[in-house]
């Protein structure tokens, strides 16, 4: 777990000096203007916050165990996705040249909930990780013989459930996921009878094709209580599916000029 982690710090320093040292150079040659200088600056700002936070989160255990905060380490994921999100939706813009108008619509909306449900899943996945919560509850879709498992509120204050007690956190990332599923299914049935662009109809069919694979690698991972390799491939899936969402919300709020 250390070398991984001293990897995982390399690779981000790396990132940085990709990021930098170009953003420095156009900047100074001219060839970004005002407005693309303030985004790259936001994303110059998000990835040392990142760094920040990753520091922040060693802190709270690598030091003298093997272990972080549940907080933490959700804490860093998300920013992390975050910082994804904004960078895939600044490169989506410029892909299409800046020749169109963003608004909002019935259909929009609906994206921006799944983009939503797709985070708040991520969010609680991260809860899970930190917990060790897949290596509990290895039956799917049952939890220990039942859809609601017992022992949900067992703690105090109650809220302290969502984020400490491990059937809680399980069921929630579950019910997320779940919520996800459906979701995406009423929003393509939805789309289904619009008139949409075919570059949307593209962007929901990769990310139905990505739903499915993320949920069959979800189960999977659960069932054989989280080998290193599934639950990889899962926090990938993730990844993936949070870019497909991103995809679709941008091409379901596009007016070409």
């Amino acid at each position: 777990i250390f070398w991984l982690e001293y990897l995982h710090r390399l690779w981000g320093r790396l990132i940085g000096l990709a990021f930098l040292l170009p953003f420095m150079v156009f900047s100074l040659k001219g060839w970004v203007n005002r407005a693309m200088f303030i985004r790259y600056a936001f994303m110059m700002i998000l990835g040392g916050g990142q760094g920040v936070l990753g520091w922040y989160m060693v802190q709270s255990g690598l030091i003298d165990r093997p272990d972080v905060s549940q907080y933490r380490l959700a804490a860093h994921l998300i920013l992390a996705l975050f910082i994804y999100a904004y960078i895939l939706w600044v490169a989506l813009t410029l892909w299409q040249n800046n020749e169109f108008t963003l608004f909002w619509s019935r259909l929009s909306l609906g994206a921006g909930l799944l983009v939503l449900l797709v985070f708040s899943t991520a969010f609680s996945g991260a809860l899970v990780a930190g917990l060790d919560a897949g290596l509990t509850y290895n039956t799917f879709p049952l939890m220990d013989g039942k859809f609601v498992p017992d022992g949900l509120f067992d703690m105090k204050p109650i809220y302290i459930n969502f984020f400490e007690n491990i059937a809680t956190v399980q069921f929630n990332h579950r019910v997320f996921a779940e919520g996800t599923c459906v979701v995406f299914l009423a929003f393509w049935l939805f789309a289904r009878r619009q008139a949409i662009p075919d570059s949307l109809a593209l962007a929901l069919r990769w990310m139905g094709i990505v739903v499915i694979m993320q949920v069959i690698l979800g189960i999977s991972t659960l069932v054989t209580v989280v080998p290193i390799s599934l639950a990889a491939m899962h926090q990938s899936g993730a990844v993936v599916l949070l870019g497909c969402s991103i995809w679709v919300l941008k091409e379901s709020m596009v007016r070409i000029k």
